[in-house]
C-alpha cells in the first residue's frame, strides 16, 4: 500500500491509497435459515472487479449421495445474491448450505439442519 501523508493548517491527514490489486475483496456465503416456509440466505460479493460473473446455490448435503440443488442465482460484479426455496415443515432433519462459485473457487458456508422438505 501507498502511504500519504500532508500536512494542512496544523492538523495531520493520513490517506491509504491502494492499487486494484491491493483492494479488499470480500467474497461471502450466509449459513442457510428457515422461516417455517422460505428456506434461503445470501451470498455475493463486495469491493471486487466489476465484471467477474459468479453464482450462489442452496444445496442440501446428502451423506453418501450427491448434494441436492434447490434454488440458485447469478449476478456479477458486487451483489448481494438471496438463494431460496419453500420448505415445509415435515420433522425429518435435512443439512442445507450456501455455496458461493466464482472463477472455479467454491466457498461454502457452514450447514444449516432444519426439519423441512424442500418443494420439488
Amino acid at each position: 500500500m501507498t502511504y500519504l501523508a500532508a500536512v494542512v493548517v496544523g492538523l495531520a491527514t493520513v490517506a491509504v491509497v491502494a492499487t486494484p490489486a491491493e483492494a479488499a475483496c470480500y467474497e461471502y456465503a450466509n449459513a442457510p435459515f428457515w422461516d417455517g416456509t422460505v428456506l434461503g440466505n445470501y451470498g455475493g460479493r463486495q469491493g471486487c472487479s466489476a465484471g467477474t460473473p459468479f453464482d450462489v446455490h442452496l444445496r442440501q448435503d446428502i451423506s453418501f449421495w450427491p448434494d441436492k440443488e434447490w434454488g440458485t442465482a447469478w449476478g456479477v460484479g458486487n451483489q448481494d445474491l438471496f438463494v431460496w426455496t419453500l420448505c415445509a415443515y415435515d420433522g425429518n432433519y435435512r443439512n442445507f448450505f450456501i455455496e458461493l462459485r466464482v472463477q472455479g473457487r467454491k466457498i461454502r458456508s457452514y450447514t444449516a439442519s432444519y426439519p423441512c422438505q424442500p418443494y420439488y
